[in-house]
């Protein structure tokens, strides 16, 4: 059976155990935990690097720490820091979560800024999207009439329910209080396309036919 070393964020050793059983015992967490961390899943639990025995663990560190970019909210840079282990003690973030936003490309949110662990040249304005889900409310010919930052807003605005909107923002062409909803102006635009088919088919006298083609 491979022996488990335990070490400081640093690489010095800690303590070495006989098997993965042991080390998740010895710091209260359960096996899948130190599986983890050892697979390079997680990189530190509670402190500590774990790693077999015959491991790198100076490479581990190296090929893991990578530098970490600081965004607010809007995508607009405002620092960086030259390691995770730097990062989460200045932010007062655990090293884990900004260790699989750098692994996932899922942001950490944090007192009003993202937390990147990313090089340079990643698309911040891609992630800030992804982290920040945004209603959109159009006319039924896909024009943006205003964006919310949460589906609860998004309803209130027109006495609806989260559950209206959320179907409306899953099905092309459906409308919902007599808007079009969708996560991005662009699938707006394809929602309004489908509707615009829909009335295609419709009866020249129906108010959706009207919409799109007005009278005949």
């Amino acid at each position: 059976m491979k022996k488990i070393n335990m070490y400081n964020t640093v690489g010095d050793l800690e303590k070495t155990f006989d098997s993965i059983a042991a080390a998740a015992k010895f710091n209260g967490v359960c096996v899948g935990t130190i599986n983890k961390a050892l697979a390079g899943i997680v990189f530190n639990s509670k402190g500590h690097i774990f790693a077999y025995e015959e491991d790198d663990i100076l490479e581990k560190i190296r090929t893991a720490d990578k530098s970490v970019m600081v965004y607010d909210r809007q995508g607009h840079f405002i620092g960086k820091f030259v390691s995770i282990t730097v990062a989460a003690a200045e932010l007062e973030v655990t090293y884990d979560k900004l260790y699989m936003a750098q692994k996932t490309g899922r942001p950490v949110k944090q007192e009003g800024f993202f937390v990147i662990g990313f090089y340079e040249d990643k698309d911040i304005r891609e992630l800030v999207e992804k982290a920040t889900p945004t209603i959109h409310k159009g006319t039924l010919r896909g024009e943006v009439v205003e964006v919310y930052t949460t589906m609860q807003k998004a309803a209130d605005s027109v006495n609806g329910n989260r559950q209206g909107i959320n179907t409306s923002t899953k099905v092309p062409g459906k409308t919902y209080k007599g808007f079009l909803w969708a996560n991005s102006a662009e699938q707006l635009k394809k929602n309004s396309e489908a509707l615009r088919k829909r009335a295609l088919k419709a009866n020249k006298d129906s108010k959706l036919y009207k919409t799109f083609f007005g009278e005949q």
